[in-house]
């Protein structure tokens, strides 16, 4: 069996937007992908604003950390979405985005 693609989500804290991104597609298209989210400079927590929408479409965050990307994050997703123009990313896009 195939490995479902990455699809890794980016934005400057991961603590809003990527987190949103990674969940939702989670939420809609359970077992088909492998989401995940980082940012450029990591929040402390997701936001809690954030955290309580997604519960309330059945998204589990309890073991949400905001975290840095990685080079190797960046070599190995097979999709990547900015969720913001303009970010400084620490190595290319070797994936889609």
């Amino acid at each position: 069996m195939t490995a479902p693609p990455t699809v890794l989500f980016i934005c400057q804290h991961n603590a809003g937007r990527s987190q949103l991104g990674a969940h939702l597609l989670d939420v809609i298209a359970p077992g088909e992908f492998h989401a995940t989210s980082a940012g450029l400079k990591p929040a402390d927590e997701i936001n809690p604003v954030v955290a309580q929408s997604l519960q309330e479409v059945g998204a589990d965050t309890s073991a949400a950390r905001p975290r840095l990307v990685t080079e190797t994050d960046l070599a190995t997703a097979d999709v990547v979405v900015t969720m913001k123009p303009g970010l400084q990313l620490p190595a290319p896009i070797r994936g889609r985005h």
